[in-house]
């Protein structure tokens, strides 16, 4: 994967997740920093079976882990997919409007900020008489790395 990715992907996450959660009135613990931590230090999608065996470690245990990835989808700092194996994969994403490329061979996620759904939004909104208020754009490929492979 081009490391200019890798670099900005890790960069972006060094956000406060406790002010997030805070602000979403959720209390927040050192074992939700850890799992946070876990999920945003990689560039590449993780299984939750991969954070029960990495995490054990720390004492925080499979029930945890679920709760606390369900709440960080929720909220919007989780996004997943499934691979080709399928498995679920998750991957960090910053607070606010972002997107993913999801790699389908190494489960590389990598941001992206650009779009312009306003159109489609409104059509849609016109259409089921939905107040349309955000969406979630994940798009599939394989990253530059396993391209060249």
């Amino acid at each position: 994967m081009d490391t200019h990715f890798t670099h900005e992907h890790a960069h972006e996450h060094q956000v406060d997740i406790a002010a997030l959660c805070r602000q979403q009135g959720v209390h927040f613990t050192a074992q939700r920093q850890r799992i946070w931590d876990y999920f945003a230090e990689e560039t590449r999608g993780r299984t939750i079976a991969e954070a029960v065996q990495d995490l054990a470690v720390h004492g925080i245990g499979r029930a945890t882990i679920y709760r606390t990835v369900d709440l960080f989808e929720r909220l919007f700092l989780l996004t997943s997919s499934r691979d080709a194996a399928g498995k679920q994969r998750y991957g960090a994403v910053c607070a606010g409007h972002t997107h993913a490329l999801i790699c389908r061979v190494c489960h590389a996620f990598v941001e992206f900020d650009e779009c312009d759904l306003s159109v489609l939004a409104k059509l849609l909104s016109a259409k089921t008489g939905f107040a349309i208020d955000g969406h979630r754009l994940e798009m599939f490929g394989t990253c530059p790395s396993c391209s060249e492979e």
